[in-house]
């Protein structure tokens, strides 16, 4: 039975007038719940303003819309994505920054469109071979998941399967506990790396300058979780100031995040009235083994849109 159909459960507070999460992943890209189900979870759990932000991928507009017809009407479900981009470190290393998009109409944004399709289609086969050679280092340790082969027949309505789709498949087959436990043991950059893989070997996506200009003036561009990239301030700084400087007004940043500690959401918030950023906030919901849906304030979501309607 899917999610959606069991959303009756209220949380018992009486602020949830809308709590906000503008990160969360579907089948549509590498989430283990389909779109209908993760937004009925989302609902479950209070959240009243949300946005689907698949990697590279949006939603289809008509699907959308059946999934918000099947639930109450006090929720708001926003398109959006997560769109990937390259950075070049000043230490020479090539970093993924991923930035957020959501408000206006995405799917009428040619310059987006090409980004997309760019990013899904010309690194079709690098993110393949990425997969494989966590499959093979997996092995080594005596974990075996399957083949690529096989996890595409498991995710065949998916633009893409990388590292969540290999911890999710870890979790299925008995070999961690959630697949939290596997990316912070094998997988994941932030972890213990027992079975660590460079992305930036097996795929190349777009300079970040180009994701923003793209969508400044027409959306609103968030860059994501910025304590993930392992740069110093300083250096955060510069493409803070560089990332203003393109968007304008249609830049933001994550202020609260799943895994921020406080310290990181009071920088951040710091920054984000320094720089005059808008202030997004997201759980990068991908599976209930691993993430929890977050209560970000309902005060989010009136305000980016006031700042996107200001364009």
């Amino acid at each position: 039975m899917e999610l959606y159909e069991n959303y009756g459960m209220k949380y018992p507070d009486n602020n949830i007038v809308g709590w906000s999460d503008f990160h969360i992943h579907s089948t549509i890209s590498d989430g283990s719940l389909s779109v209908a189900d993760v937004c009925g979870l989302a609902y479950r759990h209070g959240i009243r303003r949300m946005v689907m932000t698949d990697h590279d991928a949006l939603q289809d507009p008509e699907q959308l819309q059946q999934v918000r017809n099947r639930l109450p009407e006090d929720i708001t479900i926003e398109n959006g994505c997560e769109i990937s981009t390259w950075y070049r470190a000043k230490d020479g290393r090539t970093i993924e920054l991923h930035f957020t998009t959501f408000f206006g109409d995405l799917t009428g944004n040619q310059s987006l469109e090409q980004i997309l399709n760019y990013n899904e289609k010309v690194n079709y086969e690098g993110r393949l071979s990425y997969v494989d050679a966590m499959i093979q280092r997996l092995k080594q340790r005596g974990i075996d998941i399957g083949t690529v082969e096989e996890m595409l027949e498991k995710y065949p309505g998916s633009n893409r399967i990388g590292k969540k789709a290999v911890a999710s498949e870890m979790y299925d087959r008995g070999f961690v506990s959630s697949t939290r436990e596997a990316l912070e043991e094998y997988i994941g950059k932030m972890g213990k790396r027992k079975a660590f893989v460079d992305i930036s070997d097996h795929v190349r996506y777009i300079p970040w300058e180009q994701a923003v200009e793209a969508c400044a003036g027409k959306h609103i561009i968030a860059l994501a979780h910025l304590n993930y990239y392992g740069l110093d301030d300083a250096e955060l700084r510069e493409i803070l100031h560089r990332f203003r400087h393109i968007a304008g007004k249609s830049a933001a940043i994550e202020t609260e995040y799943q895994f921020y500690l406080p310290k990181h959401v009071e920088k951040f918030q710091a920054w984000a009235e320094e720089f005059d950023f808008g202030c997004s906030c997201g759980s990068d919901f991908h599976d209930s083994t691993a993430d929890q849906f977050q209560q970000y304030s309902g005060s989010y979501y009136p305000n980016l849109r006031k700042r996107w309607e200001s364009l």
